[in-house]
């Protein structure tokens, strides 16, 4: 076999066992020089990725390829987050941003292209398949802090309304971070008084406000309906419990994607059979029919109530 032909397949191998990188000085190493580098770029067989080798050029994961680059590039210590630590914590997000922790006493150099945080707060981290990856609420919060406000509010609603994080997580994550001089503790702190209602997105705060301005009475945000041994089942987004009404908004960063389609349709099923009355709501309609929203709601009340005297 030839001898240039064999090393390459001895960094194809390496490859595998790396999520797809390389770096150029482990290609070296394996016998691979760099003029035959460059071949098997300019032949399109590799690509460069913040200055490591993809071997191949097409990732199975392209995800997990990043962070092992960046992880390559900036060192053992480091720690991937945001929308890259996100996603392959199995949450969907378009966002690209390039996100990583360095202890604060490390210079990394590293493209233009890539936010480097290094601060001094602890985060909680993961290691999958030799991956260092920072915990779903500690990558929520790092991309909060570098996209700009607008995004952040909406990726916040979603993060809560899709329950990639609780108010819980959210409570124990985000204090160590308000700190004087914290990078994005502004944001943070503005964060936390929009979710300290207690709702999940901005359609839910609207509903909230509706059902006290209309006068109703008797309602809890975020019911958790439980087993008959107290398990919990389902976390309803209002509920008139004594009635057994559930009330659902569907937000603009609304349940999106096709499981969480397929999960929301079984759950309002088993909350039907368990005699629970569902009413949906648009953020639309909250919005723009709010007297419609307030009388769908106070007929079913009516309803309920007189069903619960016939019985």
């Amino acid at each position: 076999m030839n001898t240039l032909h064999s090393q390459i397949r001895a960094v194809e191998r390496l490859a595998r066992n790396q999520h797809g990188v390389v770096t150029r000085a482990e290609a070296i190493d394996l016998g691979v020089s760099m003029k035959a580098q460059r071949r098997q770029l300019a032949s399109g067989a590799w690509r460069l990725l913040l200055g490591c080798l993809v071997v191949p050029a097409t990732p199975r994961n392209a995800d997990a390829t990043v962070a092992a680059a960046l992880q390559s590039r900036l060192g053992a210590q480091s720690v991937v987050t945001g929308p890259t630590a996100l996603r392959l914590h199995g949450a969907e997000l378009a966002d690209r941003q390039l996100i990583a922790w360095c202890p604060p006493d490390t210079q990394p150099r590293i493209a233009a292209s890539v936010r480097i945080l290094r601060d001094d707060v602890t985060r909680s981290v993961a290691t999958e398949r030799g991956l260092r990856l920072a915990s779903t609420i500690d990558a929520l919060l790092d991309t909060l802090i570098t996209v700009d406000v607008a995004r952040a509010g909406e990726l916040l609603d979603r993060a809560l309304q899709l329950r990639w994080v609780t108010h819980q997580e959210w409570a124990d994550a985000v204090p160590a971070r308000l700190g004087r001089g914290r990078i994005g503790a502004k944001r943070l702190r503005e964060l936390t008084l929009r979710i300290a209602e207690g709702t999940h997105s901005d359609g839910e705060r609207r509903m909230a406000h509706l059902l006290r301005r209309a006068g109703f009475t008797g309602w809890v945000a975020n019911f958790v309906v439980c087993t008959a041994s107290g398990i919990p089942k389902a976390e309803l987004d209002f509920a008139f419990p004594d009635l057994r009404i559930c009330i659902e908004v569907d937000g603009r960063a609304a349940h999106s994607g096709a499981k969480a389609f397929d999960r929301d349709r079984r759950r309002q099923n088993d909350l039907a059979l368990d005699g629970w009355l569902v009413l949906r709501f648009t953020w639309a309609q909250i919005v723009n029919e709010p007297e419609w929203v307030s009388g769908q709601i106070r007929l079913a009340i009516a309803n309920r109530s007189r069903l619960a005297r016939i019985s």
